[in-house]
């Protein structure tokens, strides 16, 4: 909280430095923020929270066709490693120079961390609330209680996590619940507020967001099980897939399918007999996520916080086969 301008400027100074070094240019966001959260109300409610966040990204680019990216998040500045951060995305762009074209067609990919985390903040708008599961809108509809993933993916809303130390209470002031969403691959739950809990005849979770929102309930902490893999032995492992940085523009394609487009950005990889070969021409997606989530064969046993339009998740990277690709 005590984080001053001139703090982030010494940071960003460093990864100006390095990217000019390499004749990169660097853009991104060094932010602090420390958020006040008070609930008051008629009916008694007294609720408070204070926090702190902090987030570096960085864009290093030497074209509009080749960059590199990072990013970290938490609620520390001093566990933000903005040297290691910087590096890595100075390392793809660099790495992602000359980038072969592949043709459309289904591969083994292995997404790292914020692409996983992309595809789980999908699923989520698709289907994880209450609104879209009272409307039989949510691919949840008719599948509580059975199989719609692999048997390694479990998915909890979660924010007493440790590492999310989230807070612990919604916008209308109601404690916030542990929800599991998914476990071991078997749809358990949506998450509720006040309104649709009374239409359900069920306990609000504690899920609501800002008044006059128009996405109703929604979780805002999510944590995926890790595995028992590191990301050398998933390249290692892989005779021919993509390794992906994330992805960019995500939109809908099949809601009750899960079915989502979007393109690779900011490091994409041939891996070829274990090894990392080139790069490639960035390429578009057309994939159910919930298929997705069915074909993971490998998950990593390390995690990390991501990001994403409001929400957190605590994910791993994952290695998936028959990943579908439409185009360039």
């Amino acid at each position: 909280a005590d984080y001053s301008p001139l703090d982030r400027a010494k940071g960003i100074d460093k990864t100006v430095t390095a990217c000019k070094t390499q004749k990169l240019t660097g853009t991104g966001v060094f932010q602090t923020e420390g958020d006040v959260t008070a609930v008051v109300n008629s009916l008694g409610t007294r609720q408070f929270f204070e926090e702190t966040k902090t987030q570096f990204s960085l864009t290093a680019s030497l074209s509009d066709t080749v960059s590199g990216w990072s990013q970290g998040y938490g609620q520390d500045v001093n566990k933000i490693n903005i040297a290691d951060l910087t590096q890595t995305a100075i390392s793809k762009a660099l790495a992602s120079q000359n980038p072969i074209e592949l043709p459309p067609g289904e591969y083994t990919v292995i997404l790292e961390e914020a692409a996983v985390a992309s595809l789980l903040l999908f699923l989520a708008f698709l289907g994880f609330g209450a609104k879209t599961f009272a409307a039989g809108r949510s691919f949840m509809v008719g599948n509580i209680g059975e199989k719609i993933t692999g048997d390694n993916i479990t998915i909890i809303e979660d924010p007493y996590d440790p590492v999310m130390n989230a807070m612990p209470f919604d916008y209308e002031g109601v404690v916030k619940k542990r929800v599991t969403l998914i476990e071991n691959g078997v749809a358990e739950g949506v998450v509720y507020n006040s309104y649709y809990a009374n239409k359900a005849g069920v306990e609000s979770t504690g899920h609501a967001l800002l008044p006059n929102n128009t996405f109703g309930p929604y979780p805002k902490n999510m944590v995926m099980a890790g595995g028992n893999s590191g990301m050398e032995e998933m390249i290692a492992s892989t005779e021919k897939g993509i390794l992906i940085t994330h992805f960019w523009y995500i939109n809908y394609m099949n809601p009750m399918k899960t079915m989502v487009t979007g393109t690779t950005r900011d490091g994409t990889f041939l891996i070829e007999k274990g090894k990392i070969k080139s790069s490639v021409k960035n390429m578009r997606i057309g994939q159910s996520i919930l298929e997705a989530f069915s074909n993971a064969e490998m998950i990593s046993r390390d995690r990390k916080l991501c990001p994403q339009f409001g929400v957190v998740m605590y994910v791993p990277a994952m290695k998936i086969n028959e990943f579908g690709f439409i185009g360039g």
